[in-house]
């Protein structure tokens, strides 16, 4: 489950905002950063928000996609 974990928030902290139809982060990596920094004492999530005008830059375009999934 930590493998799914990091790979969520590794490549969906980047793709999610670009492939989803809300062109923003995943619902569960919200979820989490506003629960993580909760515990720590934060009144709001550290994770930044989007405006609309950068959901709708970002949405979408992309050129070139490659991943590497290898380990050592």
């Amino acid at each position: 489950m930590y493998a799914f974990g990091e790979n969520l928030f590794q490549l969906g902290w980047v793709l999610h905002p670009i492939y989803s139809a809300t062109g923003d982060y995943p619902p569960v990596m919200k979820e989490w950063m506003a629960k993580k920094c909760k515990e720590e004492g934060y009144s709001r999530s550290r994770l930044p928000s989007f405006t609309k005008e950068e959901i709708q830059m970002v949405k979408g375009e992309v050129r070139f996609r490659a991943t590497s999934d290898t380990a050592t």
